[in-house]
């Protein structure tokens, strides 16, 4: 090559993802050793320069010119060693410092050899090589023809090596050749069906937040399979004519599928483009990545897998002349400059050693010095290395997604795999356990099981005068209280234990009393909230079908088929105007309440809550969060919602006073937060979304809450954002999240949340309480292994005893406990979640979401997550319907700022997630319906078509800044600028990565303008990307085109570009 010349697809590649990441180390290859013996340094250098002039890549720097990189071949260096000071102390880190130094592609050479002197006869020479000219054949070929050459040179002799291979630059100007374009439309065809629709490469869930911009630190983690193993893992192989390498892919494919419940497991795998002898000896990146599918649904035997696996390579690697650049830009999938395309798990099985010789020259040993990556290009690469004695598995990852636990973790579901599939090849691999440790039980007993009506009167006797209920009128003692209670039991005589009675009552101290009422006449209070419709409280009415309805004078409608009781008639009697109840003496497994779920969708079931199961929910609260001398409780949450039980009984039972506050105050937050500041109140249980409101409030006012102590939240994820808040504002607050239902008594487990959890991707839910239980189970009902996930079993002391005369339904939830004692049950929750590391429970939504979105399995709880850590947003809900734009997708509902754009929002969710999760339509309301419970009511929300603008409404003037962008993508495109919708993506538009590279360096150049690469990426249309530049003072002053030329108020696009802009508003784009 005698002028610039063009780089190879690989090269193409490699070239954009430095120039995106600048300064990344996670595409250099570095190896290092150290030489103990007489060193001749100018024969070393003479070998390196020797190897440079034999192959002209390895001298190659890559400048832009028009807007495209070439390859430019620098002149041959006197020297190529570059001598460095050291010792025995320092090395490793002057090797991570070395192999962390960026090259200047644009200018510099593309490798660099350094020799560290550690003393007499002994130091360490590194090579570091940027992956656009080198690859592991490479590496190899380095170190024979560097140890030819030394031998050679320190003798004085001339170069035994033959004469200089084929350049690199013909092996380019070959594979252009051979690609014509009639071949690159047959492959990319191919690969379109092989692959299918929306192909996602195979992601672990990681296990800290990871930005838009990760800085992919790498790591290790280096284990063994025994040499027992292997033979019978090759013996399985054979008998499928499959090769070592397939059956390694199988297993890890099988262990994947587990960890990230995903049936079609994409996994790349470097092939080398050596194909033709005479690319042998040539230095360079002859290498690139074909992807392979394997399919896991039908829960096939190894054998079977095996087959498949072998099919699908030989598939794959008959049609591995399409370059990896060329796929990733056809199915537009290069758009996300933080997630690998297809690749994030990667398989290497090294057939050749790259090791150098044991010795250089004679009495000259070389010991090779294991370097970590400092960055990893990809998530997670297995670098398989077959030796006689075992099998060497390396991980590497990139360690600011992975804690070393996770992998190590991972090690071991392979080895264990391994052992169990050579055993039994023909049971199904998804019915292989993983983990000998499937559930996380605590290790303290149940409580021993109380009523609620007999513990308030052991506390009648015990503080008689002490102040029970504080309301706006009065202050109620307990003996008060009792006295109330006594004269609405008798009232009640002729119940049957457990019979339900409804409290249908405005939240007051009279509904206190009736409440206990019930349960010390051994009925089951059925609690009703009176802001409910007419038409739904008379359904759950029906439902129950009590035999008293108790209610005050304001809420006594549509109860005219059962008896009513007035619970507010009379004067409160003092206890010695009305005989103390004695009680009916109940076991613990008696039903206290029964609680309608929250009926959101589908028919609402009435839970048989226990005693059993309040009992050990108070006890545990009890004994890890006692309360102390002068606290006070704040009863506001609505008697339909199960931690009402807790809010009101928690703090009674154990003689702290609680306020109970007006009805509708948790719709005032000013008012709220003034009555807990006045009442000095200790305590609050709270959903996150009216928490947010709270602190808002407090933010607004510049109040305080002095005496508040501890805080809980439940019933709805906790957003990190507003823990992080939380612990800003109130840090003398102790933080609980809490996790349950009423099937399980409210709350099994608990997390005291700390500073740690701002590093988690979601706020965790904890570790079991006292008394409880949970298994995570897959779809094939195994237990998963930690980090995988799978669905919510809790099982001990706090399950109810099912659902109201509805034996169907509880037969379906609370089913028999699976290695349990006789007549253990467990409850399947239908909420997807997975263990941590450290024990605690994390979730990620409800499976009953979850659906199918062009054949990927998708879960609203991830984007809802996502939503509320974009600025301007409060609170989301996301669900599916059909009547989005497109058809059926994802329908995302937020509160937050009324000026949000939803171009902006798009951009940011798409920083966070896959494009499958984006939402394709957005609507903001002023506030989320909710039912009377705190959670929302899917029903009351509005259909998707009022969305947030996507586009600056008809008639308004594109800027100058938007009108040079639009040329610049227009002369890139080579199409009019006309033609170009300002607020289509531009991949949507024809563009792919290296465009994006061009559009930049344009950018740079003619506007003068200094921004990252990035940008481009964040911002994907010209005017998300225009309006970005005009915020950061980066607007362009030129004369604004007429409205005919930019044409957005009544643009006539060609149909392709209209398909797309469809395609973009469903949010495919």
């Amino acid at each position: 090559m005698t002028g610039p010349g063009p780089l190879s697809f690989a090269q193409q590649r490699l070239w954009f993802l430095d120039r995106l990441a600048s300064g990344s180390s996670a595409w250099h290859i570095p190896a290092a050793v150290l030489l103990h013996g007489p060193l001749d340094v100018d024969a070393l250098d003479r070998a390196l320069v020797e190897i440079l002039r034999r192959h002209a890549a390895w001298r190659t720097c890559f400048p832009v010119v028009n807007g495209k990189p070439v390859q430019h071949i620098l002149p041959l260096p006197v020297s190529a060693l570059h001598p460095r000071a050291s010792d025995a102390n320092t090395l490793d880190q002057d090797l991570i410092d070395e192999i962390e130094r960026p090259f200047d592609l644009a200018t510099g050479l593309p490798v660099r050899l350094s020799l560290f002197e550690l003393g007499h006869e002994k130091a360490a020479l590194c090579l570091v090589a940027h992956h656009i000219v080198a690859d592991g054949w490479s590496l190899a070929l380095f170190w024979r023809e560097l140890a030819a050459l030394y031998g050679a040179f320190r003798h004085g002799m001339a170069s035994p090596l033959p004469d200089s291979p084929l350049a690199y630059s013909d092996l380019v100007q070959r594979e252009v050749q051979h690609l014509t374009s009639d071949r690159l439309r047959d492959l990319t065809a191919w690969w379109r069906n092989y692959l299918g629709e929306n192909p996602r490469g195979t992601a672990l869930s990681p296990d800290f937040d990871v930005s838009a911009s990760p800085d992919r630190r790498g790591a290790r983690f280096t284990g063994a399979i025994p040499a027992a193993l292997v033979t019978g893992l090759q013996a399985l192989a054979r008998q499928q004519r499959a090769t070592s390498f397939m059956a390694v892919l199988a297993v890890l494919a099988s262990v994947m599928a587990r960890l990230t419940d995903q049936e079609q497991i994409l996994t790349g795998t470097p092939v080398a483009q050596r194909g033709q002898p005479d690319s042998r000896n040539t230095l360079g990146l002859l290498l690139d990545t074909v992807i392979i599918k394997t399919d896991l649904s039908g829960n096939p035997g190894f054998s079977d897998l095996l087959a498949q696996v072998r099919e699908a390579s030989l598939d794959a690697f008959d049609h591995r002349d399409l370059p990896f650049q060329q796929l990733v830009q056809a199915l537009r999938l290069d758009r996300s400059p933080a997630t690998p395309p297809l690749n994030s798990l990667t398989l290497v099985f090294q057939n050749q050693t790259v090791a150098p010789p044991t010795e250089l020259a004679e009495n000259l040993v070389a010991i090779p010095v294991p370097v970590a990556p400092a960055r990893v290009a990809n998530d997670l690469t297995l670098y398989v290395d077959p030796r006689p004695e075992e099998w060497v598995l390396t991980w590497e990852y990139a360690a600011d997604r992975f804690e070393a636990g996770t992998i190590s973790r991972l090690h071991d579901h392979v080895g264990r795999l391994f052992a169990q599939l050579v055993k039994d090849p023909l049971r199904p691999v998804n019915a292989l356990p993983l983990t000998s440790t499937p559930a996380n039980h605590t290790a303290e007993p149940p409580a021993e099981p109380f009523t609620i009506a007999g513990r308030l009167l052991d506390l009648v006797a015990r503080q008689p005068d002490a102040p029970a209920l504080i309301t706006e009128e009065s202050t109620i003692s307990y003996a008060g209280l009792a006295g109330r209670v006594s004269a609405l039991t008798s009232r009640l005589d002729g119940i049957r234990p457990e019979q339900p009675v409804a409290v249908l009552m405005q939240r007051s101290a009279h509904r206190v009393a009736a409440q206990v009422a019930v349960m010390a006449a051994g009925g089951a209070y059925v609690p009703l909230d009176p802001d409910y419709p007419a038409v739904w409280l008379h359904g759950l009415l029906e439902t129950t079908d009590p035999v008293a309805v108790i209610t005050d004078s304001g809420s006594a409608t549509n109860c005219e088929h059962w008896p009513v009781i007035d619970g507010t008639a009379g004067d409160w009697p003092s206890l010695e105007d009305s005989p103390i109840w004695r009680g009916t003496r109940l076991p613990g497994a008696a039903v206290a309440y029964h609680l309608f779920t929250s009926g959101s969708t589908g028919r609402p079931k009435a839970v048989m809550g226990t005693y059993e199961g309040i009992a050990n929910r108070f006890a545990w609260m009890w004994r890890n969060y006692p309360f102390v001398s002068g606290e006070v409780a704040f009863h506001h949450v609505s008697p339909s919602f199960v931690d009402s039980v807790w809010d009101l009984f928690g703090p009674l039972l154990a003689g702290v006073p609680v306020v109970i506050p007006p009805p509708g105050i948790a719709r005032d937050p000013a008012r709220f937060l003034a009555l807990c500041r006045a009442s000095c109140v200790s305590r609050l249980t709270l959903v996150p979304s009216l928490l947010d409101a709270l602190l808002d409030t407090l933010e607004r006012t510049g109040l305080s809450l002095p005496s508040l102590r501890l805080c809980i939240t439940s019933g709805e994820p906790l957003p990190r954002p507003l823990a992080h808040r939380m612990r800003h504002l109130l840090p003398h607050v102790v933080l609980l999240n809490l996790y349950g239902s009423a099937e399980i008594a409210a709350d099994v487990t608990c997390r005291v949340v700390a500073a740690t959890d701002d590093m988690a991707p979601a706020v965790p839910s904890g570790m079991p309480i006292a008394g409880t239980g949970i298994v995570l189970l897959n779809r094939d009902g195994q237990p998963t292994p930690l980090g995988a996930w799978g669905e919510v079993h809790v099982a001990g002391a706090n399950l109810a005893r099912g659902y109201l005369r509805q034996p169907a339904q509880t037969a379906e939830r609370f089913l028999p406990y699976p290695g349990g004692a006789p007549g253990q049950r467990i409850f399947r929750t239908g909420d997807l979640g997975r263990w941590r590391s450290d024990g605690a429970l994390e979730l990620a939504g409800r499976l009953d979401h979850q659906i199918k979105i062009r054949g990927i399995r998708v879960e609203p709880g991830r984007l809802e997550e996502a939503l509320r850590q974009c600025p301007g947003i409060v609170d989301a809900v996301v669900f599916a319907r059909a009547d989005v734009p497109g058809g059926f997708g994802l329908a995302a509902y937020v509160t937050g700022n009324s000026s949000l754009n939803l171009a902006d929002l798009r951009n940011a969710l798409a920083e966070r997630l896959p494009p499958e999760l984006l939402p394709a339509s957005v609507v903001r309301l002023d506030a989320l319906p909710r039912l009377g419970n705190g959670k929302v009511n899917r029903q009351h929300l509005p259909p998707p078509q009022a969305t947030l603008p996507l586009v600056r409404p008809a008639g308004a003037a594109a800027t100058a800044t938007e009108q040079e962008v639009a040329s610049l993508w227009a002369e890139v495109l080579g199409v009019d600028r006309a033609m170009l919708d300002p607020d289509t993506n531009v991949f949507d538009l024809g563009g792919h990565s290296l465009l994006m590279v061009r559009v930049h360096d344009l950018l740079c150049r003619r506007l003068a303008l200094n921004i990252d690469i990035v940008d481009l990426f964040r911002f994907p249309t010209i005017r998300g990307l225009a309006d970005h530049l005009d915020r950061h003072g980066h607007a362009v002053s030129v004369p604004v085109a007429d409205t005919a030329e930019s044409g957005y108020a009544a643009r006539r696009r060609p149909a392709d570009l209209r398909r797309a802009a469809r395609i973009t508003a469903r949010g495919e784009g």
